[in-house]
């Protein structure tokens, strides 16, 4: 974790000058996502029926284009190199991407084309050419005369990202560019590995480091593409499970944290796993610190729609839990004498709350507040709740004395994390029964005094019978 913090500091330092150079080659697609309204299935068949869709859709990068529309949110200086048209070209504008060291083609560029019902995905068409359209004499001029637009170039930057999705922008001449960068990172679709001799990083996820390999499990694998591409890494990406990186002398583990925060879309989550390891191997960062980063990036990255670009305030999120009580459940299973509450505390704390929560640490050795998770607050209290994110509540109450340890939970009770930490007591408050308190049976419940003052829902009504027009009139 303490990669992470060091990462955001030194970002926040970086300021958009002629160094700290990242350069992305490869190529490059659009995402267009259409809102369509389904409301049954066909007879014919069991598919889900379109009684209408969005005229337009939304275009956001995807491919290479998406890895810098990443970097570029962070404000560090970096170029694309690409094929593009009329349509990529207009979404590049729109986020002001540099993309100087591309060409323009008479082929198209490559679409997936995403339809949704709400956050359902109901269908997806892929709308491509093979190599853009372009013949094989068009396809290996275009690759040259890219390549000699960036062989000029390349010693200008830092790190060089080659995105490589086997549409073509490879086919010919690029790889050999390789030899000319200072530091290369390869994620790559195509299994032709002889192009990525000599690379620095090569970073398949685990399906493709097997197909390409032939192994049966990932250390083999690892192994096998680093001496087969004589690079200074490999990097398996695991999905949610994490990462594995193989160096010469070296095999370490990339394990997530404690909470892995509900996917809406995993569309690019590669992408963003490449440019956040590309930036902090940009900065000094070590290979495992370096992957680490990428990895909790994507965790975030995975939460939003329609490619979003993880800020570095989500990055904080981990920051602040170095310096919040956060535990995991098999710290908390060796605890003697722990107390356990918990709540949402999603509108902040009242005086009632402190009370409770000292009193609930005077009746053992250590306190543990499990916290809903923002999604769980949401399915118990309804639409705009949380009114606070979850980091937030789980810094305030890191403040706390009286809190030793906080953690998370998904569900709308905390029964299985109880299960799993069995706590010596749960506390709760004295408006429960103790027979409707999670963990009921399982682990003795004390349900304490009820003490008089103004409650969560009598602060929110407050707020709500507020006449802001006040404050305006007097602005």
């Amino acid at each position: 974790m303490k990669s992470i913090i060091k990462f955001i500091e030194k970002i926040e330092k970086i300021e958009k000058t002629e160094k700290n150079k990242i350069l992305i080659i490869g190529d490059s697609m659009i995402d267009q996502y259409y809102q369509v309204n389904v409301e049954r299935i066909s007879p014919e068949f069991p598919i889900p029926i379109h009684l209408s869709a969005s005229d337009k859709p939304y275009n956001v990068c995807g491919g290479a284009a998406n890895v810098i529309h990443q970097i570029k949110s962070l404000n560090i200086n970096s170029c694309l190199s690409s094929f593009f048209d009329n349509e990529l070209k207009s979404c590049l504008n729109n986020n002001k991407i540099n993309f100087e060291l591309s060409i323009r083609i008479r082929g198209s560029t490559p679409k997936k084309k995403r339809f949704y019902n709400n956050d359902i995905l109901v269908n997806r068409w892929d709308v491509e050419k093979e190599n853009y359209g372009l013949n094989e004499n068009e396809l290996d001029n275009k690759c040259f005369e890219l390549y000699e637009i960036i062989k000029n170039k390349i010693n200008l930057f830092d790190v060089v990202i080659y995105s490589d999705y086997n549409k073509g922008v490879f086919s010919n001449h690029l790889h050999s560019l390789i030899k000319l960068s200072k530091i290369s990172i390869v994620d790559s679709k195509s299994g032709d590995l002889n192009r990525w001799i000599g690379c620095t990083i090569f970073k398949p996820n685990m399906k493709e480091a097997l197909e390409f390999t032939g192994c049966k499990t990932i250390t083999d694998a690892g192994k096998k593409l680093l001496n087969l591409l004589k690079c200074n890494a490999v990097i398996i990406t695991e999905g949610a499970s994490g990462a594995t990186i193989f160096e010469n002398n070296k095999i370490s583990k990339i394990k997530p944290y404690n909470e892995i925060l509900p996917a809406k879309s995993v569309v690019g989550a590669g992408d963003i796993f490449t440019a956040f390891l590309g930036m902090a191997i940009n900065i000094g960062m070590d290979i495992v610190d370096a992957a680490e980063i990428a990895f909790n990036a994507g965790v975030f990255y995975v939460k939003n729609k329609y490619n979003k670009p993880v800020q570095l305030k989500d990055m904080k999120f981990f920051k602040n839990k170095e310096t919040a009580k956060f535990a995991s459940i098999e710290e908390l299973k060796n605890i003697d004498q722990l107390i356990m509450t918990n709540g949402c505390f999603d509108v902040g704390l009242t005086a009632n709350h402190i009370k409770s929560l000292k009193y609930a640490k005077s009746l053992g050795n250590k306190l543990v507040v499990a916290l809903n998770s923002d999604k769980s607050v949401e399915k118990l209290k309804g639409f705009g709740r949380p009114i606070l994110p979850l980091e937030d509540r789980i810094q305030i109450l890191s403040e706390l004395e009286c809190v030793d340890y906080v953690i998370t939970f998904e569900d709308e009770t905390p029964l299985e994390l109880i299960k799993q930490i069995m706590p010596t007591l749960i506390v709760k408050g004295g408006d429960y029964q103790p027979e409707n308190v999670a963990g009921f049976g399982i682990v003795p419940i004390h349900i304490h005094p009820i003490w008089e003052g103004i409650s969560t829902t009598e602060k929110i009504q407050k707020c709500k019978n507020i006449d802001f027009s006040i404050y305006k009139k007097l602005e």
